[in-house]
C-alpha cells in the first residue's frame, strides 16, 4: 500500500522521546527504540494546571448522536478531511479540502437510522475506514444486513454491498483497513437474546468479497468467546493483531503473520503495580508494521471498593512480547466521543486532554508530557466537552469540542507553534 502523507509525516520523526510520569512508572519494559522525538518545552510539566478545568466533561456517544453534531473528524493531510456521525437521526458525512473552513455533505447509498443496533460497548455503527485523501469505506449492520460502502474519489461515487447474518442485532464495532480494497471487520452480537460470540471477517475487493476468520480453530464458530470485546489491527495485508477483553476479565492476543488464515493466541497478564485486574475496556490499536500500541482500562477490587487503571500495551516485536504500563495519570482523560483516554496517531505519539490541559507522549505511554497552552486552554473552558483530537504531523493538529449546552462545537487547529490553537474559520 502507498503511504500516504499522513504516514509519511509521522515516519519522518522515528528517530528519538518525551517525558512527565505515568501512572506510577512501573510495568514490564520493553526495550524502547532510539527513535522517539524530545519535545523542547519539558519545563511546561511543571505548570499548574488551569484554575477552572472543566474539560473534559464526560458524556456517552449514546448521548452525542442524539445531539444533532458532528463529533467525529479526520483531516488526512491537514488540508482535505471528512466529519461524520449521526446528524438528525441518520449517519451522515461530509468532506472538507479547505482545512474545515467550508464542508460538502456526501450523498451516501444507503442510509444507517439511528437506533439501538447505533452504539453498543461504547463503540459507534457504522465504523468508518478512512484510507486516503479519497479512500473511505464505511461498515455497518443495519437489521440483520451486513453493509459495505466504500469510495475511491471523495464521495462522488459509491459501491455498496451487504449480505445477511445469521441473526438480527450484530453491530460492527471495529475495522482495520491497511490499503485501500482489503479491510478486517469485527461484528459484536446481540445485545439481547442468546449471547451470540463476536464475528470477524476478512474484506477484499472494496466490499464487493467477504469471508469469514476463525482466530483459534480448537474453539468453536469464530474463536472468540460470547460476550467478548474485540479491536482488531492489521499493519499490512500479513501482519495482523486481534485483541479481546473476555468477559471473566482476561486479555486475550491473537497474532497473525499469513493474513488472518492462521492466529496464535496468548493472554496479556496485567501490569505488576495491579496484578490480578481484570479487563474491562479495550480501545482501538495502532499499528505500524512490527509496533502496536493500545489502551485498556483495567479493574481492581479491595476492601476500599471498586478502582479503574489506564493501561497502555506495546509491542515493538509484532506481538511476540508486550509491555503493559500503568498511565492513571490518563484517569479522566478523554481524547473522542468514543471516550477513550487518549488517541494514538502512531505507535510511539498519543494525544489526550485532562483538567484542561493537553498531553502528549512520544514513546508509547510511557511518560506523558503535560502541555501549556493558553488558546486551548480558553477555548476548553468554554466549549468543554472534547469530541475528538487528532493530529496530522508532529507540528499540526486539530481538536473537536463542543459547548456547555452541547448545542455547538468549535474546530480548533494549531498556529504555527504545535501549542498555539485558533478556531478554524
Amino acid at each position: 500500500m502507498k503511504a500516504t502523507r499522513r504516514t509519511l509525516a509521522w515516519m519522518a520523526l522515528f528517530g528519538a522521546l518525551s517525558l512527565s510520569g505515568c501512572g506510577d512508572g512501573q510495568g514490564a519494559q520493553l526495550s524502547k527504540s532510539q527513535s522517539a522525538l524530545k519535545p523542547p518545552d519539558q519545563s511546561a510539566a511543571m505548570l499548574d494546571k488551569p484554575a477552572n478545568a472543566h474539560a473534559p466533561r464526560p458524556v456517552s456517544l449514546a448521548e452525542l448522536q442524539r445531539k444533532n453534531l458532528w463529533y467525529h473528524v479526520r483531516l488526512v493531510d491537514g488540508e482535505t478531511g471528512y466529519r461524520y456521525g449521526y446528524v438528525r437521526g441518520q449517519f451522515r458525512m461530509e468532506r472538507t479540502t479547505d482545512r474545515g473552513v467550508t464542508w460538502r455533505p456526501l450523498s451516501l447509498p444507503f442510509a444507517f437510522r439511528l437506533s439501538p443496533q447505533s452504539t453498543g460497548g461504547g463503540s459507534e455503527n457504522p465504523q468508518v475506514a478512512i484510507v486516503d485523501l479519497d479512500t473511505v469505506a464505511i461498515y455497518g449492520v443495519e437489521g440483520n444486513r451486513f453493509v459495505r460502502m466504500t469510495t475511491s474519489d471523495g464521495g462522488r461515487r459509491w459501491q455498496v454491498t451487504s449480505t445477511e447474518l445469521p441473526s438480527d442485532g450484530y453491530r460492527v464495532t471495529s475495522v482495520s483497513q491497511p490499503t485501500r480494497k482489503d479491510a478486517w471487520v469485527v461484528l459484536t452480537g446481540p445485545a439481547s437474546g442468546p449471547n451470540a460470540p463476536p464475528l470477524m471477517y476478512r474484506v477484499s475487493e472494496a466490499g464487493a468479497r467477504i469471508a469469514q476468520v476463525k482466530v483459534d480453530d480448537a474453539a468453536a464458530g469464530s474463536g472468540f468467546v460470547s460476550g467478548a470485546a474485540v479491536q482488531v489491527a492489521f499493519a499490512n495485508l500479513r501482519d495482523g493483531y486481534v485483541y479481546a477483553a473476555n468477559p471473566d476479565g482476561k486479555l486475550v492476543t491473537y497474532q497473525s503473520r499469513d493474513g488472518g488464515a492462521h492466529f496464535k493466541k496468548r493472554v496479556l497478564s496485567a501490569p505488576t503495580p495491579i496484578a490480578g485486574a481484570k479487563v474491562a475496556r479495550l480501545f482501538p490499536p495502532r499499528a505500524l508494521e512490527q509496533e502496536v500500541t493500545f489502551a485498556s482500562i483495567w479493574r481492581t477490587k479491595s476492601a476500599a471498593g471498586v478502582r479503574d487503571h489506564v493501561v497502555v500495551f506495546r509491542t515493538r516485536d509484532g506481538g511476540d512480547s508486550y509491555a503493559g504500563q500503568v498511565c492513571d495519570a490518563l484517569l479522566g482523560a478523554r481524547a473522542n466521543a468514543e471516550g477513550a483516554p487518549c488517541a494514538f496517531v502512531t505507535p510511539d505519539y498519543g494525544y489526550a486532554i485532562k483538567d484542561g490541559r493537553l498531553m502528549r507522549t512520544s514513546d508509547s505511554g510511557t511518560t506523558w508530557l503535560t502541555i501549556h497552552s493558553t488558546t486551548l486552554e480558553q477555548w476548553l473552558e468554554s466549549y468543554p466537552y472534547v469530541l475528538d483530537i487528532d493530529y496530522v504531523s508532529y507540528t499540526q493538529g486539530f481538536v473537536l469540542a463542543a459547548n456547555a449546552s452541547l448545542t455547538q462545537t468549535v474546530l480548533l487547529a494549531t498556529q504555527g507553534l504545535r501549542d498555539r490553537f485558533a478556531p478554524v474559520p
